[in-house]
């Protein structure tokens, strides 16, 4: 290493570890993160989206059979589809954290947060899983059953649900694309510091309230280097590889379910599209739900997105589009016909929120051992959700 690059790498330590220039630079690349994800994202998105429009065309008018052409179009092509649109935001992301990781500058944010870390009452290693939450929350829980002592463990993996994994993702960007374009990577900067800050509050909440002491580790940080593009396009292929591995699996299946609930009963004669499913037994469940989401902006058809999410945070937007296909149209148009950009944001912080996911559901019972702190987990997010969005609705009313 030349002279010059270890001046380089001494002055970037310095910037990257000082409380006084290490949070604004944080914050100015996950803000770049974002950027990148959305504005570059938007491109191959539209190619993919105008490719499933084209599909979506010539299937209507290749078959003639009218529940068979509902079912590919407006079943699983509109769910999948509509999944599937997001996959280069998720490539962006992952490409970028990966780099991120492997340049040693997680490192440094580790070693910035260890103060911080300790005022909520968290363990030193707590930080690793925590970041993991924004990937998954399923191995960020499971990764913190080595945590010592049992108070910190229990308070990392209460907190760590709040953190938005990339499930939630699509969700943003739809809601994004479809109401606030401009605006796109500063609302997402934006929903992401909001289950940051709500983890930082429920950590502190807890070290007080949970008995027993937290112990505190040292932070080892890893000297800067070049990011070992095998491990950068090693780890993003195995991200992606299991977005799509959703798209074939869970996300196909619960579409094809979701669209046979829409379908039947029949309603006789002459019923659009809208009014079938509302009559069906997926509009018995929405409409049994209305009550409660009405206050937050929603209807009964982001309910049933609101719980077909509690098996995969990606079936929202797939539950979404089956949903809101209704014979045809483009699902953000859709969207925007139904929704306010008051309502789309209450949406957004309410899918950040509310019960993450049943795998999550059952990490949290096998780190913690106890049903309990499990029930309390998923009790408390779905409450936290529903005050959170009822407020950021009637505020945003009277602003937008």
């Amino acid at each position: 290493m030349t002279k010059i690059e270890r001046r380089t790498i001494g002055v970037l330590d310095r910037l990257t570890t000082n409380p006084w220039t290490a949070f604004p630079i944080f914050i100015l690349v996950v803000y770049f993160l974002f950027w990148c994800t959305f504005s570059l994202g938007t491109y191959p998105m539209g190619w993919i989206q105008a490719g499933v429009d084209v599909l979506s065309a010539w299937l209507n008018s290749l078959i003639d059979t009218e529940w068979l052409r509902d079912l590919v179009v407006g079943g699983v092509l509109a769910g999948v589809g509509g999944v599937l649109v997001f996959l280069p935001n998720i490539i962006i992301l992952y490409l970028l954290i990966s780099v991120m990781e492997s340049s040693g500058y997680m490192g440094r944010v580790a070693f910035i947060m260890d103060k911080l870390m300790h005022h909520m009452g968290l363990h030193g290693k707590s930080f690793i899983p925590m970041i993991m939450g924004f990937g998954c929350n399923v191995p960020a829980i499971l990764a913190c059953k080595d945590i010592k002592p049992y108070k910190s463990r229990l308070i990392t993996v209460m907190v760590i649900p709040f953190l938005s994994c990339s499930g939630r993702l699509p969700v943003y960007l739809l809601m994004v694309a479809a109401f606030f374009p401009k605006y796109g990577p500063l609302l997402l900067l934006g929903i992401y510091a909001l289950g940051l800050v709500l983890a930082v509050f429920a950590a502190k909440i807890l070290s007080v309230v949970v008995p027993g002491v937290s112990e505190h580790d040292h932070v080892e940080i890893k000297p800067y280097m070049m990011p070992h593009w095998s491990y950068v396009l090693g780890n993003t292929w195995e991200q992606v590889k299991e977005y799509l591995k959703k798209l074939a699996g869970p996300i196909l299946i619960f579409s094809v379910a979701l669209w046979t609930l829409g379908y039947f009963p029949r309603g006789g004669e002459g019923l659009t599209h809208s009014q079938q499913k509302e009559q069906s037994c997926i509009g018995m469940i929405g409409h049994a739900m209305a009550p409660v989401l009405e206050p937050v902006g929603m209807n009964w058809k982001d309910g049933i997105a609101i719980v077909a999410g509690v098996g995969a945070k990606e079936l929202i937007v797939s539950t979404l589009g089956v949903m809101y296909s209704d014979g045809g149209g483009d699902l953000q148009d859709n969207l925007r016909d139904t929704h306010t950009k008051a309502g789309a944001l209450a949406f957004m912080i309410f899918v950040l929120l509310y019960f993450p996911c049943i795998g999550t559901f059952v990490a949290l019972r096998h780190v913690t051992g106890n049903w309990g702190w499990t029930v309390l987990s998923a009790v408390n997010s779905i409450l936290v959700a529903w005050v959170m969005s009822f407020a950021a609705f009637h505020i945003f009313s009277l602003i937008l």
